[in-house]
């Protein structure tokens, strides 16, 4: 198969991956102990998709050739011992979960029970039709979602979701051990759950606090297990300063979908304003493992890592991310970056963010700036350069509340 390095390079950027140095090579979803992960190769306008062997480079399963919107989304979800993993092929009715197991030096397909039928009538057209992998409870227990999507001969619409559960017993063989039907008041109440969260959105943005935290609240109620739900309401909870109801917002959307990325992201920053920088890098990375186009988090795993005395390492993880993202979508985040790895000075740093070109981007750039200070133990220049980002008057970045709680702390030793 011939492969296009600069096609490969342009496609990696634009979805955020690493690029691995055996021609040209997208890497994504590891598995958790590292060994395995699924593999893009470009070839023309398709990506080849395989299940790969990190160490050696080989490729133990080939799985499919899709097109980058596809590619993009297709991915994998490991069990915890790293011994089977789903594979999730995206398509444009939905896609479709395949499982292997290792068996060797390698992975062979699981056969799958026959799940079960939408028992649908009148069907004039289906618009969805997809299984995907949810989440493993365990080593040998697989949650799967079927969902089914049509249009009725009367001009009506049908639907249904089954949550379903796969068992694989010692021998890996899998048997369904329970089957859930979402009920039609269920789907209803899920999709007014929905409304009232776009409305919610809105109120945000308009400045509406509490309109946003009460639609929030009632489309929680109506669908228990919105994760963007509760991750609102807790992003809203923490603008107005409730810290503990806004981290107990972000746990409980982790704890409905442990994939879910955005959750991690800000209860890491909950963490780091507390200062409690290991539960901090915990979240922040895990962020970042779910979102490979994520840009804000590096810079702060960088900083928890570095106050916990691991400034080396911290640099080389800053580094890696650089050059596995050499186009990111705003310059600015290349320019933090290479600021704290001392790619570039202060001065530099300051000039290219200046209040004339750039006021949106002054305090963060300000933050930064303080945080290096504050690391190499300048704490009068630590606090002129926090002052000056709380100055900027930028609330809406975490970098605002990240410099009032220095200040704080300054004043206080």
């Amino acid at each position: 198969m011939s492969v296009n390095l600069l096609r490969v390079a342009s496609l990696a950027a634009i979805l955020g991956l690493s690029i691995t140095a055996h021609a040209g090579d997208i890497i994504k979803d590891r598995s958790p102990d590292g060994r395995f992960a699924l593999q893009l190769s470009a070839d023309q306008d398709q990506f080849e998709l395989g299940l790969v062997n990190l160490g050696t480079h080989k490729e133990l399963v080939s799985l499919a050739s899709l097109g980058s919107p596809y590619a993009k989304h297709s991915h994998l979800i490991w069990s915890p011992d790293s011994k089977r993993v789903a594979y999730t092929e995206d398509s444009r009715r939905g896609g479709y979960t395949t499982v292997y197991q290792q068996k060797g030096d390698g992975f062979e397909e699981v056969k799958l029970p026959e799940l079960p039928d939408c028992e649908a009538k009148h069907v004039q057209k289906v618009y969805e039709a997809s299984v995907s992998a949810e989440r493993w409870l365990n080593a040998s227990t697989l949650m799967l979602l079927s969902r089914g999507g049509w249009t009725t001969e009367d001009g009506g619409d049908g639907e249904c979701e089954k949550s379903v559960t796969i068992t694989f017993n010692a021998n890996g063989k899998p048997s369904i051990q329970k089957v859930r039907s979402t009920s039609a008041r269920e789907l209803a109440d899920r999709a007014k759950a929905e409304q009232l969260f776009e409305s919610g959105a809105t109120k945000a943005t308009d400045g509406d606090r509490a309109g946003a935290i009460a639609d929030y609240t009632r489309a929680i109620k109506l669908d228990p297990k919105n994760v963007n739900a509760y991750n609102n309401r807790g992003s809203e909870k923490q603008n107005a300063g409730d810290i503990a109801g806004a981290l107990a917002d972000f746990s409980r959307a982790i704890e409905i979908n442990p994939l879910e990325p955005d959750p991690y992201y800000n209860r890491g920053t909950i963490y780091f304003l507390k200062h409690d920088w290991k539960k901090a890098l915990s979240d922040l990375r895990r962020h970042d493992e779910l979102n490979e186009e994520d840009e804000d988090a590096p810079p702060l795993i960088w900083a928890a890592q570095a106050t916990l005395g691991e400034k080396e390492a911290a640099d080389r993880g800053l580094s890696s991310f650089v050059a596995d993202h050499p186009a990111q979508t705003k310059p600015f985040y290349t320019e933090i970056d290479n600021f704290l790895l001392g790619k570039m000075s202060e001065q530099e740093l300051l000039a290219a963010n200046s209040v004339e070109e750039h006021p949106e981007q002054q305090c963060e750039a300000w933050y930064y700036v303080g945080l290096k200070h504050l690391l190499k133990g300048d704490r009068a220049g630590a606090a002129e350069a926090f002052r000056k980002a709380v100055a900027a008057g930028d609330k809406t970045t975490n970098e605002y509340d990240f410099a009032e709680a220095e200040l704080k702390d300054l004043r206080n030793p």
